[in-house]
């Protein structure tokens, strides 16, 4: 796959699923698939927001359009069944979680539907695969990220992580706004 250079920073582009970027001035850019993560706040315990600000991130890398992290409670008799409900409701075209114990140590039961991408190896099963493909990990101090819909646990990370960075860093400029919506910019 050819490195793409962002116009904006200048930083190489890889691993874009349907990116637009790689698209020629002029033409029509193509709509990034869809992805929705999950984290098992069981299995994550107090690491859940780490954990859904790594798969807002790891989906940005792998060139997902990120929709949103469900946070499964205790109690929840299928909690695998039930993200496969809400990504089929939602029509994502993938699932990403920390790691595939959040999915009961079966990928393939997601990627019979979905692709599904772990942070933790950094891997991805396409729809319909058995095997895993190994992908480049991502980076979360990565300053030319710009997370969205940022929950208040992942923006307080996040500002914790890129607070002494350059005025610039699109991650601190994200955490502060985030926290400057909730009066709580320190």
């Amino acid at each position: 796959m050819p490195v793409v250079r962002s116009a904006r920073w200048g930083a190489p582009v890889t691993n874009r699923i349907g990116s637009s970027q790689a698209s020629p001035i002029g033409t029509v850019p193509r709509v990034l698939p869809d992805a929705l993560g999950l984290v098992r706040l069981v299995i994550s315990g107090p690491s859940a927001a780490a954990h859904a600000l790594e798969i807002q991130c790891q989906a940005h890398h792998l060139g997902y359009h990120w929709l949103s992290t469900i946070r499964l409670p205790e109690g929840i008799r299928d909690p695998v069944g039930y993200a496969l409900a809400v990504a089929a409701g939602l029509g994502v075209a993938a699932i990403i979680a920390p790691d595939v114990a959040h999915v009961d140590d079966q990928p393939e039961r997601i990627s019979a539907d979905f692709d599904f991408a772990t942070v933790t190896p950094p891997r991805v099963w396409r729809r319909g695969a058995l095997k895993p493909v190994a992908v480049q990990g991502l980076l979360l101090n990565d300053c030319t990220w710009e997370p969205t819909q940022l929950e208040r646990d992942c923006a307080r990370l996040l500002w914790e992580s890129h607070r002494d960075c350059f005025p610039d860093c699109l991650a601190r400029l994200a955490a502060s706004a985030a926290l400057s919506a909730l009066d709580e910019v320190d």
